[in-house]
């Protein structure tokens, strides 16, 4: 009975579709069910005979009949005949029910059953207002700086002492002077390998140098040529606009730190204090206390490490912080999660918070295909991690109620998950749709958007990841963050986004994005572009830019011996008429010192290409440069006069057909 269910899980249907088909359905299937009531009469009838109600006859009839029903249904010659004489001529008609059950399905165990999607209207006229207060808003908020460049710019300008570094720069947005600006932010944490060789010993690697300072923050939207703008900068960290904290120092982060025993009567190294350093002193309450013999003991023999029990630099109030890299700590408290591959720092009134998504996965969601070679069919965003970077407390929210995996480790574990509502509310504010599960969201959507069995099995309208151009080579499109009011319009939201072609093709088929803030969180939507016009791509627009005289000339210029020319990732935002393309160029120097400056920004619309320093130069010289391509074209082409139209009587058109009809 129970090999029924097997069949959801048949595979010989793939890769066209997972699950049963016609085979499994209407040949496996009634093979089992003869065998079960074939084995459930053979024993009736054997009841029967013993109690010499009837002869052996009935009771060897049916226990042969279930023993060639259960040989049949796993004899592969017969199967295979079926489906090749029966099935693979008809296979549109024979499957037709079972690919639109597996499409259904699939959508549903990766989240994108309730897809909402939206037609983009392309204009034949594509204009651009430089003007509108609402252009300028969205203008402010444009992600010039790639995140990956970024890391060598805080490393260079706000490292600012040897044994600090920035593990990773994170984006998200925050309201800076009554206005909402998305951001770049990294932490400064401490790292020990950076001090120098003679330096790392035990007391400066365990009782001194044990945390980091705060996060440098500068706005997404930068002009070239112009000096950095900070919102939080330098040591201790300071900002011009009203983004303080109580508490800066990081005790737990990215970087693989060793224990460190706080307080203690060395005294740890805090901010600079003109040409000596400020002493500080650890006052939280992460790790364990450190105040017997008999504890110190204990824990150099679990370290192995003898100077913690003979040091004599540990006070009453000391206590050792371990696992103290936050990717650690949360896999030993709960190795069953899948973890994104990217935590972030968030920075409030309250102190320096860690987020870290959490994922749910699961391997046998019926019919529902598989993930590449993952191995699992299913995942939920179902968990929000919140690590203190000063306590190291560990707090975890339910952020899929409706997960039942998450369900089933709430009840295992009572009082550990809490729902999203009682998360404080200046994290709550921060928290955003992840990356990596909408990669993979996406990377399913591009075959199973195609919900019509018919086209599905032709898979006509198939996508891929658009090409964005890295350097000289293409790669893959990787999600990005934008802020826009699409939704409603004069409200900003903080959206996740992802390009996508058709196969084999480099135009633009669809746009893809979810939604970040509270209201609309997880929520995806899909603007599709029309299939019968010409949707420029990123990698059609990056040939554009090169076959632009004006900016190739001054690509070559820059491009000399000594510096290097960068090309940022690409930006694509929905706009009027199309979709509005930027990318920043930056400069940097060939040498071992690189520091990438924001030179030019290329913004794109329809065939125009323009570079300006800035932004809003840029949208300027953009309006113009449309204006000039659609009068030129009213020129080109005058208006026709209009077509005069004779009316002929049908009697005359017969005539004269008779009149030239050729002889023959």
């Amino acid at each position: 009975m129970l090999e029924r269910y097997d069949l959801l899980y048949e595979t010989a249907n793939l890769p066209i579709f997972k699950g049963p088909g016609f085979v499994e359905m209407t040949v496996i299937l009634p093979f089992i069910w003869v065998t079960v009531l074939s084995l459930m009469l053979t024993g009736i009838f054997l009841v029967l005979k013993i109690n010499r109600r009837v002869g052996w006859k009935m009771p060897i009839i049916f226990f042969l009949i279930s023993v060639i029903a259960f040989l049949g249904k796993d004899v592969d010659t017969f199967r295979d005949t079926v489906r090749k004489y029966i099935v693979m001529p008809n296979q549109m008609v024979r499957d037709r029910h079972y690919i639109k059950a597996s499409v259904e399905s699939t959508l549903a165990a990766y989240g994108l059953d309730k897809v909402e999607t939206r037609d983009f209207e392309m204009n034949s006229a594509v204009s651009f207002d430089a003007d509108d207060p609402d252009t300028l808003r969205r203008l402010r908020n444009v992600p010039v700086w790639d995140k990956d460049v970024l890391g060598s710019v805080f490393e260079e300008l706000q490292g600012i002492r040897t044994y600090y570094s920035f593990p990773t720069i994170d984006v998200d947005r925050y309201w800076v002077d009554g206005e909402y600006r998305q951001v770049y932010l990294g932490a400064r944490e401490i790292n020990n390998s950076k001090l120098p060789e003679v330096a790392q010993n035990w007391i400066n690697t365990h009782l001194q140098y044990t945390h980091g300072q705060g996060v440098a923050m500068i706005p997404a939207a930068q002009a070239g040529d112009e000096p950095m703008t900070w919102f939080i900068k330098d040591i201790p960290p300071q900002s011009q606009f009203g983004l303080s904290s109580d508490q800066t120092n990081i005790y737990y982060g990215l970087e693989d730190k060793p224990y460190a025993i706080v307080p203690n009567s060395v005294g740890e190294i805090g901010s600079p204090a003109g040409e000596s350093e400020n002493i500080v002193n650890y006052n939280g309450k992460g790790g364990i206390p450190v105040n017997s013999l008999w504890r110190k003991f204990l824990l150099a023999t679990y370290f192995k490490d003898r100077d913690i029990f003979f040091t004599t630099k540990t006070n009453k109030q000391s206590r050792i912080l371990f696992r103290r890299n936050i990717t650690e700590r949360i896999l030993h408290i709960t190795p069953f999660f899948k973890l994104d591959q990217d935590p972030y720092i968030v920075h409030t009134p309250k102190g320096l918070f860690w987020i870290q998504d959490a994922y749910t996965t699961a391997s046998n969601y019926p019919i529902a295909s598989p993930y590449k070679a993952e191995g699992f069919n299913y995942i939920r965003n179902a968990v929000k991690i919140v690590v203190d970077a000063y306590n190291g407390n560990v707090s975890y929210y339910e952020a899929d109620p409706r997960d039942p995996i998450i369900n089933a480790y709430r009840k295992m574990y009572p009082g550990m998950f809490k729902p999203i509502s009682e998360m404080p509310a200046f994290l709550k504010q921060h928290i955003r749709y992840p990356r990596d599960i909408f990669t993979i969201q996406m990377s399913i959507y591009a075959t199973y958007h195609q919900t019509n069995p018919e086209r599905f099995f032709r898979q006509e309208d198939n996508w891929m990841f658009s090409k964005i151009a890295i350097g000289q080579e293409f790669f893959p499109a990787t999600p990005y963050y934008l802020t826009l009011d699409l939704l409603e319009p004069g409200k900003d939201e903080f959206f996740l986004f992802l390009p996508l072609s058709p196969f084999g093709r480099d135009n633009l088929r669809a746009l893809m994005f979810a939604g970040n803030d509270l209201k609309n969180y997880g929520k995806i939507y899909a603007y599709r572009f029309p299939r019968n016009q010409q949707v420029y791509g990123p990698a059609q627009v990056h040939s554009l830019v090169n076959q632009d005289t004006v900016i190739s000339e001054q690509f070559s210029l820059w491009d000399q011996q000594g510096s290097e020319l960068v090309f940022g990732k690409m930006i694509i935002e929905p706009t009027g008429g199309a979709p509005l393309y930027i990318q920043p160029i930056y400069l940097q120097e060939e040498g071992p010192l690189k520091i990438p400056q924001i030179k030019r920004l290329i913004m794109s619309l329809g065939d125009a290409v323009v570079m300006a320093p800035s932004l809003e130069e840029a949208a300027i010289k953009l309006e113009h440069e449309l204006r000039r391509k659609f009068d030129r074209f009213e020129k080109k082409v005058p208006m026709s006069p209009p077509i005069q139209i004779q009316t002929i009587p049908a009697d005359d058109i017969k005539k004269e057909e008779e009149e030239t009809k050729p002889d023959h």
